[in-house]
């Protein structure tokens, strides 16, 4: 997804069009994707957060999991 992102960098207001990137991955996987994505990322700080999933549909929770 292209998104309108504002922001504040070295104390001025931006504002950008930029790319979301969403990664469905487990707990564990974490800092593996995140050093990867730095490697690659054109930003000094990309904007990587991490949501932790605490219910959903159950069938997709195995699958995620690997035991589907």
């Amino acid at each position: 997804d292209q998104v309108k992102s504002t922001y504040m960098w070295e104390g001025k207001l931006m504002q950008d069009m930029e790319y979301r990137l969403m990664i469905k991955s487990l707990t564990k996987n974490s800092e593996e994707i995140i050093a990867l994505i730095k490697t690659q990322h054109n930003y000094s700080l990309p904007g990587i957060v991490q949501l932790n999933i605490d219910g959903g549909e159950e069938n997709y929770l195995k699958w995620l999991r690997g035991k589907s």
